[in-house]
C-alpha cells in the first residue's frame, strides 16, 4: 500500500534534497505504507516525487525527538508547537525521487489534495512516473541538464 502526503513546500524541498530524514504524522496509518508520494500544498500544490518508508516509529512526542529530531527537518520549536502533548508517527524517509516535471493532482485522477494523507491503490500512472524519474535521472547522472534535452 502507498500514500500520499500533504507536504507544506519548505518540508518537500527538505526531503527531496535529502536534508529531512524523517516525515512526522499524527495520524497513524492503518498498514504501514511501503512508498510515499509527496504532495507540495500551496502555492505549488502538484506531486513533486516520492520516497521509500524506511522504519516507522510510533510514541510519545518527547521520545520521538530525541530519535528523530537531528534528522527532521524541523526545528525544535516548529516540532513541539505541532506535536506538544500528542503521540507522534515518524517514517525514516529513504531512496527519494523527484519527479520533473512535478504532476498535477487531476492527472491521476484524484479531484483534491488529502488533508494529510490519502491511501493509493495500484495506481499504474504511479507506477509509469516511477519509471520516467528513475531515467531521467539515470540520464542526468550520465549525460548532465535536466534528462529533457535543456542543459541545468
Amino acid at each position: 500500500m502507498n500514500v500520499l502526503l500533504s507536504v507544506e513546500p519548505k518540508f518537500a524541498e527538505a526531503i527531496l534534497s535529502g536534508n529531512k530524514k524523517w516525515e512526522f504524522r499524527t495520524r497513524r496509518f492503518q498498514v504501514t505504507p511501503k512508498k510515499a508520494y509527496i504532495y507540495c500544498t500551496s502555492p505549488v500544490r502538484k506531486i513533486v516525487g516520492f520516497f521509500k518508508v524506511g522504519k516507522v516509529l510510533f510514541g510519545p512526542y518527547e521520545k520521538i525527538w530525541k530519535i528523530c529530531g537531528k534528522e527532521g527537518g524541523i526545528t525544535y520549536d516548529e516540532f513541539i508547537n505541532r506535536f506538544r502533548n500528542k503521540r507522534v508517527y515518524a517514517m525514516r524517509i529513504e531512496e527519494v525521487r523527484r519527479f520533473t516535471p512535478p504532476i498535477k493532482l487531476h492527472f491521476l485522477g484524484i479531484d483534491d489534495p488529502p488533508q494529510s494523507f490519502i491511501y493509493l491503490k495500484g495506481n499504474f500512472l504511479f507506477q509509469l512516473l516511477e519509471i520516467e524519474s528513475f531515467l531521467v535521472q539515470e540520464i542526468q547522472n550520465i549525460f548532465g541538464g535536466d534528462g529533457h534535452g535543456d542543459e541545468k
